[in-house]
């Protein structure tokens, strides 16, 4: 509680004195005397593995609408196409009213990335950026701690892919494809996954997903996501999917209002989570500092299908360009 103590007190501050962008603070120095050292160490680990590359072919993620949000919400998009190493770490408290109980989590992702090898490997140290069909669960359950190194398919056709190894705790070793068709038709926008993965504790999954995005007009778009997956260790298969209405207010600000369900096969084939949710995002200082608050009504079945009201604030800090 005394960290967030620190964090409501500077937005209070910063709210009430002055415009900041006009200074440069020691924390903005120190922000950037991080991001100078991670791009450092990174092209450094970069060169000692691919001494023989001719040239950095870095890219950041591509300009436009659709990709601007990915940026501000670090979606599965953002996570496939950003090119350049970073550092994200996200506080988060959760609130669910239906239980009467108060969670705090903090979540750090580092990604160093090897541009002088054409943008093959990636090294991972923290948790998955994998989309749930439930951001609340995921905040609840937490991210998995991972280690690994990904390397990335430089295919000539339609398909784009990756494939992982690593460890997600102790004893946990895990093994992974994904592959993925990205689709641009005019105001359509279609993106088709398919992941295979062995770990040790769940061994064999599978899942597939579908998203399909609708452009209204350079600010917001609608989108549908579906997707199932299948464990193993898991007697049934899981489905679940979303709408979503996404508004992109500005570059550093947006917002998403939506829909989602979540069902299983076995026992019987049922819907055991429906949701409503509306989720706000702002970059309010610099570049590198965001808040994000989220309210979800869900409908359990472990509740009897009774009204329950959650809330989730997060205060997030990105290093990297």
């Amino acid at each position: 509680m005394k960290n967030w103590g620190v964090v409501i007190a500077f937005l209070i501050g910063y709210s009430v004195f002055g415009d900041a962008e006009e200074s440069v603070h020691w924390y903005d120095r120190l922000h950037q005397k991080m991001n100078t050292e991670l791009e450092i160490f990174s092209w450094y680990l970069d060169s000692s593995v691919c001494e023989l590359c001719e040239s950095n072919t870095a890219t950041n993620i591509d300009e436009g609408f659709q990709n601007s949000l990915s940026t501000l919400f670090r979606d599965e998009v953002f996570d496939d196409e950003y090119r350049k190493s970073r550092l994200w770490i996200r506080n988060t408290m959760l609130y669910d009213f239906q239980q009467r109980r108060f969670d705090m989590s903090r979540h750090l992702r580092i990604n160093i990335r090897f541009p002088k090898s054409l943008d093959r490997f990636n090294i991972i140290f923290g948790g998955d950026e994998e989309s749930d069909d439930s951001q609340s669960n995921q905040l609840i359950n937490g991210f998995s701690k991972k280690i690994a190194i990904s390397y990335r398919f430089l295919t000539q056709n339609l398909i784009k892919g990756t494939t992982s190894t690593g460890v997600r705790s102790y004893k946990n070793l895990y093994s992974n494809v994904k592959l993925w068709i990205p689709i641009e038709r005019e105001k359509w926008r279609y993106r088709l996954g398919q992941r295979f993965e062995y770990s040790s504790d769940e061994k064999f999954l599978e899942d597939t997903t579908l998203t399909i995005d609708h452009l209204l007009s350079k600010s917001d778009f609608l989108c549908w996501y579906v997707g199932r997956q299948k464990k193993e260790l898991f007697y049934a298969v899981e489905y679940f999917g979303s709408f979503t209405y996404n508004k992109l207010s500005e570059y550093n600000q947006g917002y998403q209002v939506g829909g989602s369900v979540y069902g299983v096969t076995r026992p019987v084939h049922q819907i055991i989570n429906y949701a409503i949710f509306n989720r706000y995002k702002q970059n309010f200082y610099k570049e590198w500092l965001f808040y994000e608050w989220e309210n979800r009504l869900e409908w359990r079945e472990e509740f009897h299908f009774k009204s329950g009201y959650i809330t989730l604030f997060s205060v997030e800090i990105f290093f990297g360009d």
